[in-house]
């Protein structure tokens, strides 16, 4: 049995409340994460250290994890996918009228 000398890479698909405070905590215990996000305006704003909910203690931690470098954001790319050794799916998946599962995101990552 060989012993894992290096972390594994992770990739956390979604940057809401779940995926971002998963990508934070991994980061903050010194896994490299990346975090893929498909609104482009999220990423430059968590980019930055700016959250787009409200949550002090995260942003305090995101920010940090940033200026460590523990923790990339980015738009979606296959590469990211290929080259993770595990990942985390955390989009939004319920119809917010229906509240019924959506698995059309899920069906095209899949493809991926």
């Amino acid at each position: 049995m060989s012993l894992m000398t290096s972390r594994p890479s992770i990739l956390v698909v979604g940057a809401g409340y779940v995926g971002l405070a998963t990508a934070v905590f991994l980061a903050d215990k010194g896994y490299p994460v990346n975090v893929i996000e498909k609104n482009a305006y999220t990423v430059e704003s968590l980019s930055r250290g700016r959250l787009h909910f409200r949550e002090p203690l995260l942003q305090k931690k995101l920010r940090q994890v940033l200026k460590n470098k523990k923790v990339q954001l980015s738009r979606p790319a296959k590469t990211l996918y290929q080259n993770s050794q595990f990942i985390f799916i955390a989009i939004d998946s319920a119809n917010p009228i229906t509240g019924k599962m959506r698995m059309a995101d899920f069906e095209r990552m899949a493809r991926w």
